[in-house]
């Protein structure tokens, strides 16, 4: 089946009503036949082929969190820990980073199981920064998942109130003027946006995807004004860079207290 599945069919006129339903039908059916298959691989304990068959390339065009879950849960059970624990996070960084949302809460809780079975293994404080060096390497901003953005936005409020310099809290929200735009479309501008942003701010700025139209932006300035000036750039920016003249880019700017 997923030899013969090759996504969309005539993605090139996925416009004309008859071929959108058909292609609904098509990636419905089979999901449906692929999550059958592999909850009857679960209750049979054939975890490697749950994972043969999450990794074939045809499956990977099927985005549903629950072929994830079985997964991550196949990789629980054959004991590849490591495995397991680079795909749970590559998985939420997808997910943040392309749709604005997280994981399901049964992936979440498959994921606790795999760190409360892993084995203890005590590292030395040598070791520990050896795991938490990334690469500096890169120009642009730093761009987080919204947890770890609530986390940062939390220390710059105790910064600001303790030392009084403060910070700039941003919004900018893709507005579809014509409302005619799909959501694929509006993905794609989203997808613009986040490469201007992450190339256009400083690189002790941070920002993160809020949900599918909107990011949220921690600027390293001490006033509303000077954000702004970084905000008008990154809005020139885009708009030179967007595929649709009917997208307006929206701000807001608060001071962080």
């Amino acid at each position: 089946m997923l030899n013969r599945y090759q996504g969309e069919f005539l993605p090139d006129f996925n416009y004309n009503d008859w071929i959108i339903q058909s292609n609904n039908s098509l990636e419905r059916n089979c999901l449906e036949s692929l999550l059958a298959t592999l909850k009857q691989l679960t209750e049979n304990n054939i975890y490697e082929e749950i994972i043969r068959i999450c990794d074939h390339p045809n499956c990977q065009k099927i985005m549903d969190t629950r072929i994830y879950e079985y997964k991550l849960y196949a990789y629980y059970k054959t004991k590849k820990i490591d495995q397991a624990i680079q795909f749970y996070r590559q998985t939420v960084d997808y997910y943040y980073s392309k749709f604005g949302v997280e994981v399901s809460t049964k992936f979440k809780e498959i994921y606790k199981m795999i760190i409360d079975s892993s084995s203890v293994s005590q590292v030395n404080v040598d070791q520990l920064e050896k795991t938490l060096v990334v690469d500096n390497s890169s120009e642009q901003t730093f761009y987080c998942d919204f947890d770890i953005f609530k986390n940062i936005y939390q220390i710059n409020v105790r910064f600001a109130r303790r030392t009084m310099k403060a910070r700039v809290l941003a919004l900018l929200t893709i507005v579809d003027q014509s409302n005619s735009l799909s959501e694929k479309e509006l993905i794609q501008e989203a997808d613009i946006l986040k490469k201007v942003i992450a190339n256009n701010l400083r690189k002790n700025d941070v920002f993160s995807k809020f949900n599918m139209t909107q990011y949220s932006l921690i600027l390293a300035v001490p006033n509303v004004e000077g954000a702004q000036v970084a905000i008008d750039r990154i809005i020139n920016r885009f708009n030179e860079k967007k595929k649709h003249h009917e997208i307006f880019l929206n701000c807001e700017l608060k001071k962080i207290r």
